[in-house]
């Protein structure tokens, strides 16, 4: 058995050893065995480095090629056990190693005239680390007179990514190596591969679940959809193996022959963080949005008509799931409408990825919005990534969220490139405010009593009058301010999705609806906080004639009409949450900590009131605000009995 010679391995740390020939199960890359017998027959400088993404096969070419020509010998070096001996000794060692090399040969095929022999160093960019100073590597600078000379054939491999950023560094020693480039290999011979793999399984006699062509024709669309990090055979064979070993497993439990299925293939790719089908369905996607989004029926309509289409029709896998533009003024639902998706799909609005236009204002923030995605993506790879005040963030910027979206990728700060395909992409932008308000004025909406109705003439105005809101997005921007976005960007999306003004009527319901949310919080931390009674339409007609009002507290109203309608047009819905911030809440705590102080009990009741200067409560123009009052649980008990 052919061996290294003991008293040269010692002193390289037992780094050495004899690489075996591979089984000659080896599909495709003929081109490329062909280049390393052309490399190894150079006359004076017989080395090559193969270049190729991990998991391309550089290390199974070498092994094919000892398959094929049994008069060569291989002796392999593992750097980082070199490297063990300490940067000073394992230097040394390298630049006594091509020398040793002859040394090896003649002890091992001193009685096979016949054999040749060659030096293998897979990730050799690891050299780079070694004695490193002043960007020159000491072992690499050790090894060129030897590679220069011809001393001993070498064949090196290393990945494309760190050939770039540590051995093309030293020119010098990159020139000393024929290039062969592994490229991956396309769907049909990664099939034959995987066909062979299977056989190889089955006649070293290990279950194997039964599995046709077409699921391992999905297998491989699939895995080159979701999985962009790493590159074929390499990948497909993982994805087999895992849904292998899922199979011999229930064969196991179960003892009855199992097949790898679609099913299977969505177990193990769930594994890995993707999800080939949604663990929702379109009803209750498109309830979570109607529910959390009022006064928008356009919106609604549209968003609806395109989660179908996405459930119940064949979709690109390589790109995001959706890709919407949400355009409207500010706080009218369209950050909302981000964190409705986010938990409707993946169960938390904490699955929303948000990058502010703003914060991307320059050129050179394109590679920053990019990484910053990217790296969001190494692990969770399901997300609605939101792209707000698109219209603030730089061109290229934008260039970067075009290529994004078309190819389905972005790199991390790694360089390591991503899949996005398990997220939904969400742009807004706040311009064409102009156009929406008179939109509103002339649907009349402050006046209606049911805005969340999709009617036939609000569906007219928006066909009248899209084609002015894509002119003032990709044109003008807002006027005096070059903000504009490009056609080309805007078309990157599946929808453009129009948020009118809010009427007032939903500004009262949003205000219930955070007021209950209120309320629940408090209840958690045993606090029984009370909203006022919701009144009739003819209790609002006595209060407040013609409005539109019907079944709504008095609080919700106050806060439409005093507090957000004063500044519709430039805060939104925004202004209800402000204000629940700012006022119920520090009133709340006030009434809380009141009672605490004196040493009272606080398990009574606490009622949320107007303080009475409401426009529909008194003309005295004096701020309309809450009050809190406290009824002690002893009074509450007195009552009762009465």
């Amino acid at each position: 058995m052919l061996q290294v010679p003991e008293n040269i391995n010692k002193r390289y740390n037992h780094a050495l050893s004899i690489m075996k020939p591979g089984q000659g199960t080896l599909v495709g890359n003929q081109e490329q065995l062909g280049m390393l017998t052309d490399a190894l027959l150079r006359l004076e400088t017989p080395s090559a480095i193969l270049l190729g993404e991990q998991g391309v096969g550089k290390t199974a070419l070498v092994e094919q090629w000892l398959f094929e020509h049994q008069d060569w010998v291989c002796i392999s070096l593992n750097i980082e056990v070199l490297g063990a001996l300490g940067t000073d000794l394992m230097v040394a060692r390298i630049s006594t190693l091509l020398a040793d090399m002859q040394n090896i040969r003649d002890v091992i095929i001193k009685d096979k005239p016949q054999k040749k022999m060659f030096l293998f160093i897979d990730e050799i960019h690891k050299l780079y680390r070694y004695g490193l100073s002043k960007g020159s590597s000491a072992a690499m600078n050790a090894l060129k007179e030897g590679l220069a000379r011809g001393t001993f054939p070498v064949i090196a491999a290393t990945t494309d990514y760190e050939y770039r950023k540590m051995v093309t560094d030293d020119p010098a020693f990159d020139r000393r190596f024929s290039k062969i480039v592994m490229q991956p290999p396309n769907n049909d011979v990664v099939l034959m591969i995987l066909k062979k793999r299977i056989i190889e399984w089955t006649k070293a006699k290990k279950y194997v679940p039964r599995i046709n062509e077409k699921i391992l024709k999905e297998l491989i669309a699939l895995t080159n959809a979701y999985i962009r990090d790493q590159v074929n055979p390499a990948k497909s064979l993982a994805i087999l193996e895992g849904a292998v070993a899922h199979e011999t497993r229930i064969h196991l439990e179960r003892q009855k022959d199992t097949a790898i299925t679609h099913a299977t293939l969505t177990y193990v790719f769930h594994s890995q963080g993707y999800n080939i089908d949604s663990p929702v369905t379109a009803k209750t996607v498109k309830q979570e949005i109607e529910k959390r989004i009022k006064g928008q029926p356009l919106a609604i309509r549209y968003i609806s008509d395109n989660i179908n289409s996405t459930f119940y029709t064949k979709r690109d896998r390589r790109k995001p799931m959706m890709t919407l533009f949400l355009v409207g003024s500010t706080g009218v639902g369209k950050t909302e409408t981000a964190k409705a998706f986010s938990q409707a799909f993946f169960g938390t609005d904490n699955a929303l990825l948000t990058l502010n236009g703003g914060d991307y204002s320059k050129a050179s923030d394109a590679a920053l919005a990019q990484h910053f995605i990217g790296d969001q993506m190494a692990v969770n790879k399901q997300k609605v990534i939101l792209l707000d005040e698109i219209e603030k963030s730089h061109r290229q910027v934008l260039f970067g969220y075009m290529r994004m979206i078309d190819e389905g990728i972005v790199r991390d700060s790694n360089g390591i490139e991503r899949s996005i395909n398990n997220t939904i992409i969400i742009a807004t932008s706040n311009l064409a405010g102009d156009i929406f308000q008179q939109l509103k004025e002339n649907m009349h909406l402050d006046s209606q009593r049911n805005p969340d109705i999709l009617t036939d003439k609000l569906m007219e105005l928006w066909w009248q009058r899209e084609a002015d809101v894509r002119d003032s997005l990709t044109s003008s921007g807002d006027i005096g301010i070059n903000n504009q976005i490009k056609p080309e960007f805007l078309e990157r999306f599946q929808l453009l999705i129009p948020y009118l003004p809010l009427a007032k009527v939903t500004k009262a319901e949003i205000a219930r609806m955070k007021l209950e949310q209120f309320v629940r919080e408090e209840s958690e931390l045993g606090y029984h906080f009370l909203l006022p009674a919701r009144l009739t339409e003819q209790d609002w007609q006595k209060m407040l004639p013609k409005s539109p009002y019907g079944n709504i507290d008095r609080v919700s109203v106050m806060i439409a009409e005093d507090v957000v309608n004063a500044n519709a047009s430039k805060t939104g819905a925004r202004a209800i949450n402000r204000f629940i911030d700012n006022s119920v809440k520090p009133k709340a705590a006030q009434a809380i900590a009141d009672l605490k102080e004196q040493g009272q009990p606080t398990n009574g009741n606490f009622y949320i009131y107007t303080n009475g200067q409401a426009i529909f409560e008194s003309n005295s123009r004096m701020r309309a605000d809450v009050k809190i009052t406290y009824v002690p649980m002893s009074q509450i008990r007195e009552t009762e009995r009465r």
